[in-house]
């Protein structure tokens, strides 16, 4: 069977990034996220744990595959958290002992797009909210869709 691979964009940012899947490692996720493409969510930042976004998907399972501590992820690294429903995707070091089921990769040529876009999503929670055409550093909703490649 070929690479199954998952198109991440932010239209907003005029940004993409893939994701190749991790069959052997995470099947049960990897085909939960597969058969729900596509959608969209509203792209996150983690507050505390790093340089990490997140994205609520539409999958719920409490499955765990590949399980790691996120201190052991690195970047382009992609995992699923069976609490949250969320999609994370590391772009730099995290700091959280926390598991969790890392279902993806993001090739080494896209990282420079995860930086530029996890850095702008930090920027976006650290905003205040108001009016952005009074103060156009307010805070807005970014979309993430995710769709086959």
């Amino acid at each position: 069977m070929a690479a199954r691979v998952i198109r991440m964009t932010w239209p907003s940012l005029d940004a993409s990034a893939s994701i190749q899947l991790l069959d052997d490692r995470a099947p049960t996720i990897c085909n939960l996220l597969w058969d729900a493409l596509p959608w969209e969510s509203v792209q996150g930042h983690a507050l505390i744990s790093g340089f990490m976004m997140f994205a609520t998907s539409p999958v719920f399972t409490l499955a765990r595959e590949n399980v790691r501590l996120f201190t052991q992820m690195g970047p382009g690294d992609c995992a699923y958290g069976p609490g949250s429903q969320n999609v994370v995707v590391a772009y730099g070091p995290l700091t959280e002992p926390e598991g969790i089921s890392v279902w993806g990769h993001v090739p080494r040529e896209h990282w420079p797009t995860l930086r530029r876009v996890g850095q702008r999503a930090w920027q976006n929670l650290m905003a205040p909210y108001g009016d952005l055409t009074l103060n156009p550093l307010a805070k807005q909703i970014i979309l993430v869709r995710y769709e086959k490649a």
